[in-house]
């Protein structure tokens, strides 16, 4: 996408209501007085300015570009969920509280368990931005995703005042990682994907900790050298399991060790 020249910078008030953008910058102001902000993805337009105390008090830390076309959930989800999908969930330690913070619910009828991702709007209702859904069919148990899922930025536990975030490939890994520490998921691990987390990131974390799966720990040493590029500092986190297998002992021990080394201990 082109944009029209900026007119000035001024600072993001998402970024502001969870302690960034000290330097009020993040946020570029267009000659049609719409708002783009380059760090979390925050769009406003002029109508919604005076609205804006209303939209703080909604901030849950999902934040991606307004979406342009309409991607609904199947007509049947519900928390009556099969055995195989919350087995499949209980492995990973997924309580009952995640499912219902996380909006995690099921399709019968398409025998899928959906993970979708909302974006703030004015007033009481909230817009569905993109949604995963994993499939329990005999005959195909694939991902699949529905909607601008690579823009979503998903952020779980951003009430930390850090200057450390942990990326991890997937939502569930997020929801383990973020029980102890902000996370965010990739939703995929090309280069492409995580090059621009890294900008989109860098504008508001300086330690940017990969915690890639196993097969993607290449990318994620890959990853922690780009941020140089951005600024920022970059780690990656090596371990045989997907974050999501890890408890939260496990977790805190394997940042930690991380947290140890760049300080030198």
């Amino acid at each position: 996408m082109v944009r029209a020249q900026r007119i000035r910078h001024e600072q993001c008030p998402r970024c502001r209501a969870v302690g960034r953008d000290t330097r009020a910058n993040n946020m570029a102001v267009y000659p049609d007085n719409h708002r783009y902000c380059f760090a979390c993805g925050y769009t406003m337009a002029a109508p919604q300015l005076t609205q804006l105390d209303t939209e703080l008090k909604r901030l849950r830390g999902i934040v991606s570009p307004t979406k342009s076309e309409t991607y609904d959930l199947p007509s049947d989800v519900d928390l009556d969920f099969t055995v195989d999908a919350l087995t499949w969930l209980k492995q990973y330690d997924i309580t009952e509280a995640e499912i219902l913070e996380h909006n995690i619910c099921f399709s019968l009828s398409k025998n899928w368990l959906i993970f979708p991702y909302y974006n703030n709007v004015i007033g009481e209702d909230e817009e569905l931005i993109a949604w995963q859904a994993r499939s329990f069919a005999d005959d195909d148990s694939r991902w699949k995703s529905f909607g601008p899922i690579g823009d979503v930025i998903y952020l779980i536990n951003d009430t930390m005042a850090s200057s450390k975030i942990v990326i991890v490939e997937d939502i569930l890994s997020a929801i383990k990682v973020g029980r102890i520490h902000t996370a965010v998921p990739l939703f995929g691990s090309d280069r492409p994907k995580l090059e621009k987390m890294i900008q989109r990131l860098s504008r508001s974390w300086h330690e940017l900790i990969f915690w890639l799966d196993k097969d993607a720990q290449d990318r994620a040493v890959w990853a922690a050298m780009q941020c140089a590029v951005y600024s920022c500092r970059g780690f990656a986190v090596m371990t045989e399991q997907d974050p999501k297998v890890y408890g939260v002992d496990e977790i805190k021990s394997h940042l930690q060790f991380i947290f140890d080394r760049k300080n030198g201990r």
